[in-house]
């Protein structure tokens, strides 16, 4: 009998399960000891979404938790995660022709996907993030897209193999495949000295009777297309006004302040807070301009957040002064032992954040997620 391969193996340990009366779950089949590499090998088989337009979180939660030096992890935390998630499909690579018109196709992901794999086999990373982010980082809605790829390229940062190339190849897939923007054009009429951190406070807010409380990030971002002022508050903002790496820190700082103001379990406000911090991972494989540009997306992105969740503006404002009494260490220890992804994704980007520019209500931030 001819051996089992990795993928027909996952299949029928799924089918198996549910011939026995049980819930499907994927198995990877990691090991402990198995390297990150295999670990993201793996993961390749599985889809970029699952669950209804849920986005796999997979490769981002096993980066973030080996930058904590949290590697140790990795395999048991994976498995676990994965018993959820779908197994992808193949296809070939996207054609010229086909590109032009598969922006924003979710139903080419695997075509997109097999394009960017040849192209990140012979291009360097950097030099491939710097030709696709310009066409990429207008697709403001998708931010998981840009999420999985900050987290790729940090991990080619710490060593360039070709299964970090194939993660890379897999998140600008999805990126492209879920290509989606939001009203406005950051930056387009910008009001002089108007900067990020000034014109989040001039963003209307969207009214309660108009929100929607469930659902996807991006379905509960449809009423902005008819929220007046919306767009023009993105057109306003000066992105010259602050140096780029300032100015992220600023949003970053509005996002998390925004967060807390939130409550507990906003997943909406939380993605405000790691989709800004990771912009920043993105600025390396960028010239000025390409910077600023996706400091003005990033800035778009936490303004749709603020315009559907935030109660008044006063919610950009900084916690009073009991938010704090928090440590670095009792978050990672957290981190060590929490299964929620979105708990080691926000505790990592939360203590890097802090190490760039310390800010207490950022690791309150991190705390309340943890707790909630």
């Amino acid at each position: 009998m001819a051996s089992l391969g990795r993928r027909e193996f996952m299949f029928l340990s799924a089918g198996a399960l549910v011939a026995a009366g049980c819930d499907a779950g994927l198995m990877l089949g990691l090991s402990p000891g198995d390297s990150f590499d295999t670990v993201l090998d793996r993961l390749h088989d599985t889809d970029v979404e699952f669950g209804g337009g849920l986005s796999n979180h997979g490769p981002m939660g096993a980066e973030a938790l080996v930058e904590m030096g949290l590697g140790e992890r990795v395999v048991d935390w994976v498995n676990g995660y994965a018993e959820d998630l779908a197994l992808r499909m193949a296809a070939a690579p996207l054609s010229e022709a086909e590109r032009q018109r598969a922006l924003g196709d979710f139903e080419k992901r695997a075509g997109w996907i097999a394009w960017y794999e040849a192209e990140a086999s012979g291009v360097a990373p950097g030099a491939l993030l710097a030709r696709e982010l310009p066409r990429l980082l207008p697709a403001s809605l998708s931010l998981h897209g840009l999420l999985r790829t900050a987290h790729a390229y940090r991990s080619l940062s710490r060593q360039d193999t070709p299964s970090r190339r194939r993660e890379l190849a897999h998140a600008l897939g999805y990126w492209a495949s879920r290509y989606d923007t939001l009203p406005g054009t950051p930056g387009k009429t910008p009001q002089s000295g108007l900067d990020v951190r000034a014109a989040l406070a001039k963003v209307p807010l969207l009214p309660d009777g108009a929100r929607i409380d469930e659902g996807l990030i991006k379905d509960r971002m449809t009423p902005l297309s008819s929220l007046a002022g919306f767009a023009e508050a993105i057109d306003a903002v000066d992105l010259e006004a602050v140096a780029v790496e300032d100015a992220l820190t600023d949003l970053v700082t509005a996002s998390v302040n925004l967060f807390v103001a939130g409550g507990c379990g906003d997943i909406v406000l939380l993605h405000g807070v790691t989709a800004s911090s990771a912009t920043r991972l993105l600025l390396p494989a960028l010239d000025a301009r390409g910077q600023r540009d996706a400091l003005g997306y990033a800035y778009q992105a936490v303004a749709a957040a603020y315009a559907i969740r935030a109660g008044s503006p006063s919610d950009l404002e900084a916690p009073g002064a009991g938010a704090g009494g928090e440590s670095e260490q009792s978050l990672l220890d957290a981190a060590a032992r929490v299964s929620d992804v979105h708990s080691i994704k926000l505790v990592e980007a939360t203590l890097r954040e802090h190490r760039i520019a310390a800010r207490p209500q950022l690791l309150v931030a991190a705390r309340r997620w943890v707790d909630c």
